[in-house]
């Protein structure tokens, strides 16, 4: 992966040197792959991908050239290292920079023949466009991202995502961390109770302990966005509120698992279990004397069906639903999001280009998210014992990347990341999940089922084979930041992340030295392979002025949902400025601002970028001062979102939903209305894309991969 790096800035910088500019057509060879087709991230750094022609690009390109003349559209089919082919749809996903004002945003579209199919105002900077036939959606990309009005502009994509779940008595010895703990609690639902292989993963993570400080809150939401929930379990329901859910396949209200006839093969029954699954290890009802106890027992349950497991094991209509789907969960209320996919090629462990609509959505839940204090969005590492350096999207400081620890039933209860989970420098922390080639066989976790036998049980519980894969991992951390977040709601997303790393490193020493973390993993034939690879190193927190241990296999430790919650109660995990008393108390290129304790930059900003993480610049006085406004500003500079306190007017969330079946784009009516995308049917997430700001200065019209993880 780093060599694919190098070999791109080398390539960029010769290219600077003879002047020439990258072009789309053009052959560039990495690795023995040929590619053709590029556009550029939010970094400038461009994302190959190869087309596929009928007989040759020329052909090709005299095809749609002649299809245009007929108003008609043929959009490319591309491949990326090898992936599955995906067809462009003809839409252009781009976000402007604050700075640019809507007459010139209006006269870009102008330009480049764009016509505006979505636009929310609570996200004021991204558009969706449809372009015109004849169009190459590559090269316009490009050439709007170098006019340099743009954050980034990608063009939107079939979307095809792999989920993040595998098919199919040694219990924890809590003695080496007994000090000032409270008594336990011990939960009377029945796996929890009676069985150990109901509980070994919250006894991994002390949750027996952090409930006898927080069972959760209703008012802390944790959306699934998955295949489907199983509304009516009877573990979930207390917990669960459909109204706000959505069903992004069917475009209708009902977030519901896909009904299926009892012919269905058995290993369907359980694919479509999977987010039904997901939801009760994050926040099944606890203590209710029924079936298992989620990590929050009673943190609230967004049901959110985004991937339509009928099409392969992961499929979405475009990556613009991707982009709608975390924002609508934003917008619903939600703290945590979980996702228990990743984008395609995994099982090549081959290379997977930057989402620049997930970066969006991202941002968006950072800024908007629980009243400005940000929403926190977690990722399944993913199940093919690749490195996560190749998923671009995972290398964002922002998210949280889980990987899996296996069952402890091996080599005298010692603690290895499971065989199959994904490992690398963008794991934040591991968490509990099971591996079927554990011997004897505590495959995973139990959590719920599709209800009455029409999952992959015949009960309403995943009792064999149990739940696992990183898609289990995922979840046992969403359930555990809703755990401390319910301790305290005012941790801002920077400060709860800081918590989740910090809690996990607390007892990291202690750990290693007993075994329960072990970086060599030499039991298996598989897991030879990744000798060598877990290794630790020092990293600086993102945030906090503090170096940690980091490993690729097992991030900054593993969780522990107790320490994170004792933690958010006594105060810890607050981001508090160091100040200044005098200038030897700031870095050499600023002074000490007596009045305020802040350490300002001699030279005087003139833009956010200039200033430190946290501190916004005061452009009248040219001095860098703590942002504790809340108003993040430019959300394109993640670094610079700091302390994002009160957002104030985040906007009308009301109308921040899906327009509709985007993918669609062939009918879209006026041009002058482009911002009505016609009739979604059943009108929940509507959003108002209205385009007023354009309105006031236009005197005329604008002419996954991704699998679930199990």
């Amino acid at each position: 992966m780093q060599k694919f790096f190098l070999f791109v800035v080398i390539s960029l910088f010769l290219s600077f040197l003879s002047g020439h500019e990258l072009k789309q057509g053009e052959k560039v060879f990495i690795n023995g792959l040929v590619f053709d087709s590029f556009y550029l991230d939010s970094s400038g750094a461009p994302q190959y991908f190869k087309q596929i022609y009928e007989t040759n690009r020329s052909e090709w390109i005299k095809k749609r050239d002649r299809l245009a003349k007929q108003g008609k559209a043929l959009w490319p089919i591309v491949t990326f290292y090898g992936s599955k082919p995906v067809r462009l749809n003809g839409t252009l996903g781009l976000s402007f920079k604050p700075s640019v004002s809507p007459k010139v945003i209006q006269n870009t579209f102008i330009k480049h023949g764009l016509e505006i199919i979505y636009h929310d105002k609570t996200d004021p900077g991204y558009y969706l466009v449809k372009m015109k036939p004849g169009t190459d959606p590559f090269a316009v990309s490009v050439q709007i991202y170098r006019e340099g009005l743009v954050n980034w502009a990608q063009p939107d994509m079939e979307g095809h995502f792999e989920l993040a779940g595998l098919d199919e008595d040694n219990e924890f010895n809590d003695e080496d961390f007994i000090d000032d703990l409270p008594e336990p609690v011990t939960p009377n639902d029945t796996w929890y109770s009676q069985y150990t292989i109901g509980r070994w993963h919250h006894e991994k993570i002390r949750s027996n302990y952090a409930w006898a400080l927080e069972t959760g809150s209703p008012e802390i939401k944790i959306a699934i966005i998955d295949n489907g929930v199983d509304l009516e379990h009877e573990d979930l329901i207390d917990n669960m509120f459909p109204d706000l859910g959505w069903n992004f396949v069917d475009e209708n209200a009902d977030a519901s698992f896909k009904p299926h006839q009892n012919t269905t093969p058995w290993a369907t029954r359980v694919i479509l279990a999977h987010g039904t699954s997901v939801a009760g290890i994050a926040a099944a009802k606890g203590n209710n004397g029924k079936g298992i106890a989620g990590v929050c027992w009673d943190c609230g349950i967004i049901p959110i069906r985004f991937i339509d497991t009928d099409m392969g094991t992961g499929y979405i209509d475009t990556f613009h639903k991707t982009y709608l789907a975390l924002k609508y969960a934003v917008d619903q209320g939600a703290s945590v999001i979980n996702n228990s996919w990743v984008w395609w090629s995994q099982q090549s462990c081959s290379t997977v280009p930057l989402n620049s609509f997930v970066e969006q959505a991202v941002q968006y839940g950072l800024k908007n998210g629980r009243d400005g204090k940000g929403t926190i969005m977690v990722w399944a590492a993913g199940n093919n014992f690749c490195d996560t350096d190749n998923i671009r999207n995972f290398d964002n400081e922002h998210i949280v990347v889980v990987s899996a620890l296996r069952h402890n039933t091996l080599d005298n209860g010692r603690g290895y990341k499971a065989t199959y989970s994904n490992y690398g420098n963008a794991v934040d922390v591991i968490a509990p999940a099971g591996d079927p080639d554990d011997s004897p066989p505590y495959n995973g976790i139990i959590s719920t089922d599709i209800s009455g036998g029409s999952g992959g049980e015949p009960g309403h519980y995943t009792a064999n084979p149990h739940f696992s894969g990183t898609s289990a991992a995922a979840p046992v951390v969403s359930g555990a930041i809703g755990l401390m977040l319910s301790a305290n709601p005012d941790l801002k997303y920077f400060e709860a992340l800081h918590c989740l790393k910090k809690a996990a490193a607390k007892r990291l020493d202690q750990r290693i030295i007993d075994e329960d973390i072990v970086p060599d993993h030499n039991i298996i034939d598989k897991d030879r392979n990744v000798i060598g690879q877990c290794e630790w190193s020092e990293i600086k927190d993102t945030y906090f002025d503090e170096i940690m241990q980091h490993n690729n296999c097992f991030g900054f430790g593993y969780l522990d949902v107790y320490e994170m919650v004792r933690m958010a109660i006594e105060g810890e995990c607050e981001y508090e400025p160091d100040l200044c008393n005098d200038d030897d108390d700031c870095p050499e290129d600023q002074f000490c601002d007596i009045e305020t304790g802040l350490c300002i930059l001699e030279v005087g900003c003139t833009s956010d970028d200039e200033c430190p993480t946290f501190y916004v610049c005061d452009i009248e006085s040219g001095l860098c001062v703590l942002d504790d406004t809340g108003d993040t500003g430019n959300t394109g500079d993640t670094g610079n979102t700091g302390n994002t306190g009160n957002t104030g007017d985040t906007g009308n969330t009301g109308d921040t939903g899906n327009t509709g079946n985007t993918g669609d784009t062939g009918d879209t009516g006026d041009t002058g209305d482009t911002g009505d995308t016609g009739d979604t049917g059943d009108e929940k997430p509507s959003s108002d894309n209205d385009k007023e700001e354009f309105d006031e200065v236009m005197d005329e019209s604008i002419g996954c991969g991704c699998t679930i993880i199990r």
